[in-house]
């Protein structure tokens, strides 16, 4: 696994993983939602909510994986 990060600025959904890869994350400042879909989301309807310090797996949920910030800050550490 190769080891990411990303900090938010703003509220643009960003790829973590496609369908298929496996992944790590950990929300290490503010919270996100976090949606599976096969292209770009339109909306926050359906998605989880994460907070600092928690995370998931691609076991957890799996598929086209698709996070943005809640309020325009955080940053997120991943693998895949």
């Amino acid at each position: 696994m190769i080891n990411y990060s990303k900090a938010f600025t703003d509220t643009s959904w960003f790829n973590v993983a496609a369908d298929g890869v496996d992944y790590i994350l950990q929300v290490k400042k503010g919270s996100i939602y976090a949606k599976v879909s096969p292209t770009i989301p339109t909306s926050v309807d359906g998605a989880f909510e994460i907070e600092a310090k928690d995370g998931m797996n691609s076991g957890i949920l799996s598929g086209n994986l698709w996070v943005r910030s809640v309020d325009g800050t955080g940053l997120i550490a991943y693998a895949k």
